[in-house]
């Protein structure tokens, strides 16, 4: 009775059930894994029987949400299986890439390649006295790994763990190819006169591919769980930046895009309060724990059918070699009177391979029209709207083309009308997060040595927000600040009444202002990262803070100075402010059941950058 390979079925089963979730994720659950609900009634199990009860995020697992859902209220379910691609693209890269390195130079330093076997010996040891896990926290938290998006970020990460890692691979593989090179056949092939890179590809390969081949899938798995560990020290990739309109809900920044490691980053403040939270922490756990489990299995599963006497795989390989062979495929064509039936079904599946990468198999239904877009270009960029500038008559009449625009291809539209203007003290008075145009200014500097530097706006800086005060009296020509620039590394004493403009690292977000502290000077620098150019409307606020450019950022950074800000005064917003929104239905769809909305542009336009404004 034939045996039954039950790691090799059940490795089997669990992989291509993982497959399945990252290629048809629809068919194991109908939501977002990007939707956040709100707070709502939800039917949870208590003592075996269902009760309604009003629940809020994190809620646990309920009928709507079989794993609960997380602090913003996104599905873990969910995310778990639309993270199943990123997370198994993730590791089939890593140990790909490995196995890249590993193969070649495992393969050379177990045939007697001495350098490369003292290569991958010290690569051995050095990670074997500091785990790869040290250097991987300490590399990928490196700002650049984590600002990149999804598809760079997996590349990224695939490679520094690819750098830090192959050497283990090479080391088997190399074993495996010194024991290969040690049996007696090969010394046959070496009596007939066979030179070493046709005994490496003629009969060391073929003995190795089989294991190579179990080797990659737990490759695969030791990839996973280094994932898992790296979540655990809150590292994954994708980019995780704080959501403004969630921060009642997340007070943290979270990773947008499904990724199993992203969902797992806050098991060191859910294991504090588990009994509260265990759903963000034990299913994600679980799904690592499964795949792991099913890549280990089919791996090892692959190894015991490969070492059966009967297995017929190392002959199989050499038939393969000979059919994917270039001399072979030439020989043929010159036989071609006995060979035609292999050389047609060759030269089909080459036609199929380069049809298949040039064509393109899921052209767009809507050709791009370059002319049309061009001319709203050229419309938006006129002279009339002065860079479309918020609250201007200019930025008004670009609304009205641009909600003329929208309907001429169907769009319904929606206004969202802003009002700046409130009234205090029976008085009319612009309000806080009012847009206002500034024409031009300077920021002139003034060492200890009495050497002044000017630097224009919008040139050499941007202004982000002026002082709500300089609307308490009557308007003047222009706006002026004086002080001495200062921030914790200038430690030279100010005298007794000087002004400090201060050289800040933080500053309160301007639409959460109300729950972060206020400032306490009426100007101030922005020294959180050199600005490169950056375009921002300005608005009112309780302080005119300034954002510098890299010239002042540096000249700013390198001692102590007297600082003259001069604006022209900031005109408020003439106009009232509006969001337009443009709905496009789907076919079947109505406003009241509009389906899955699809956000196709959701850009701010109003902002003014001097006449570079486009």
């Amino acid at each position: 009775m034939k045996r039954i390979n039950f790691p090799l079925l059940l490795g089997t089963l669990i992989v291509l059930a993982l497959l399945a979730m990252a290629f048809f994720p629809e068919l194991f659950t109908d939501q977002d894994p990007l939707f956040e609900s709100s707070a709502k009634y939800i039917e949870v199990k208590i003592d075996g029987e269902w009760v309604e009860k009003f629940g809020h995020n994190p809620m646990p697992p309920n009928k709507e949400n079989i794993m609960g859902t997380d602090d913003a209220g996104r599905d873990v379910y969910t995310r778990l299986v639309y993270g199943t691609k990123n997370t198994l693209k993730l590791v089939f890269l890593i140990a790909f890439f490995r196995m890249c390195i590993a193969f070649p130079l495992g393969m050379a330093a177990g045939m007697g390649a001495k350098p490369i076997s003292a290569f991958i010996r010290v690569f051995n040891t050095f990670f074997t006295a500091v785990p790869i896990l040290i250097f991987s926290i300490i590399i990928l938290n490196i700002a650049y790994f984590r600002q990149l998006q999804m598809d760079m970020a997996i590349t990224a990460f695939a490679v520094v763990l690819t750098a830090l890692g192959w050497a283990k691979l090479a080391g088997m593989i190399e074993d495996r190819t010194r024991n290969v090179m040690d049996d007696k056949f090969i010394e046959g092939e070496i009596a007939i006169g066979k030179t070493k890179l046709q005994i490496a590809y003629q009969n060391v390969l073929p003995h190795i591919i089989p294991d190579a081949t179990s080797l990659f899938f737990k490759e695969m798995g030791m990839a996973m769980f280094l994932i898992a560990q790296l979540a655990v020290f809150n590292v994954f990739v994708g980019v995780a930046r704080r959501v403004n309109a969630l921060a009642f809900r997340a007070n943290y920044e979270m990773i947008l895009e499904p990724e199993w490691g992203g969902t797992l980053s806050r098991i060191a403040v859910n294991l504090r309060k588990f009994d509260a939270v265990y759903w963000m922490t034990v299913y994600p756990i679980i799904l690592f724990s499964i795949a792991i489990m099913g890549l280990n299995l089919l791996g090892e599963g692959l190894r015991m059918e490969f070492q059966k006497r009967n297995s017929r795989v190392i002959s199989h390989i050499r038939k393969a070699y000979y059919f994917i062979s270039p001399k072979m495929f030439i020989a043929q064509i010159k036989a071609i009177q006995t060979y035609y039936r292999q050389v047609l079904v060759k030269i089909a599946i080459i036609v199929f391979i380069i049809a298949y990468a040039a064509i393109p198999w899921h052209p767009s239904q809507h050709k791009f029209d370059i002319e049309r877009a061009m001319s709203h270009v050229h419309a938006l960029t006129q002279e009339n709207l002065k860079g479309r500038e918020a609250g201007t008559e200019g930025g008004q009449l670009a609304g009205e083309y641009i909600k003329s625009a929208l309907l001429s291809y169907g769009y319904i539209i929606e206004e969202m009308p802003i009002e700046f203007v409130s009234q205090v003290d029976g008085k009319e008075a612009p309000q806080d997060l009012t847009p206002v145009s500034i024409n031009d200014g300077y920021i002139k500097i003034t060492n200890q040595d009495g050497i002044e530097t000017t630097f224009e706006l919008y040139k050499d800086f941007a202004v982000l927000s002026v002082n709500r005060n300089a609307y308490a009296s009557e308007p003047s020509e222009r706006l002026i600040y004086n002080g001495y620039g200062a921030n914790a590394s200038i430690a030279t004493p100010l005298k007794e009444g000087d002004t400090i403009i201060p050289l800040s690292t933080s500053y309160p977000n301007l639409h959460e202002y109300y729950a972060r502290q206020i400032s306490q000077y009426s100007a101030e620098i922005l020294m959180s990262g050199r600005g490169y150019g950056a375009a921002v409307t300005p608005q009112i606020f309780n302080t005119t803070a300034i954002i510098p450019f890299i010239g002042l950022y540096e000249a700013l950074n390198q001692g102590r100075y007297e600082i003259e800000i001069n604006l022209s005064y900031p005109k408020p917003a003439t106009y009232p402010g509006r969001n337009i929104m443009g709905y496009k239905l789907g076919k079947g769809k109505t406003l009241e059941q509009p389906g899955e909305i699809v956000i196709i542009g959701a850009a701010y336009d109003g902002t003014y950058a001097g006449e570079s404004s486009v």
